[in-house]
């Protein structure tokens, strides 16, 4: 798997209950200052884009655990997390459902040709 260059972090509007952990696992993403990554936490309700680090040695399998790991215990405190990219191939793959429902199947279809696609080339690198 390719780690991203850029993601995109939404805090929960209502806080994060366990800040320490969040911003030392925000650290570890994307190599930043303690600072830059309590900053980000405390902005309740917003959405942030980062720089995703690759600074964990050169095992690709090594760096790519710590990123998945980090992500988890971010997401596990209601930290939404996710490339651009991905948000929006899954906001595509929700309209193509919502255009089955009435009855727009050949749309449906085309959208979800393109999500597949879209997911399958990005994960080939």
């Amino acid at each position: 798997m390719k780690l991203p260059e850029k993601l995109r972090i939404k805090i929960p509007a209502n806080g994060i209950s366990d800040r320490v952990v969040c911003v030392k696992n925000l650290r570890m993403i994307t190599g930043g200052g303690l600072k830059e990554s309590l900053d980000i936490i405390n902005q309740h309700g917003l959405e942030t884009v980062v720089s995703v680090t690759t600074k964990y040695g050169t095992d690709p399998s090594y760096t790519t655990k710590v990123f998945e790991d980090a992500c988890q215990i971010l997401r596990n405190n209601g930290v939404k997390i996710g490339s651009p990219v991905h948000e929006l191939l899954e906001e595509l793959r929700l309209l193509a459902i919502k255009a089955l429902e009435v009855g727009e199947d050949e749309l449906a279809n085309e959208t979800l040709q393109l999500v597949l696609a879209e997911k399958l080339r990005r994960n080939a690198y």
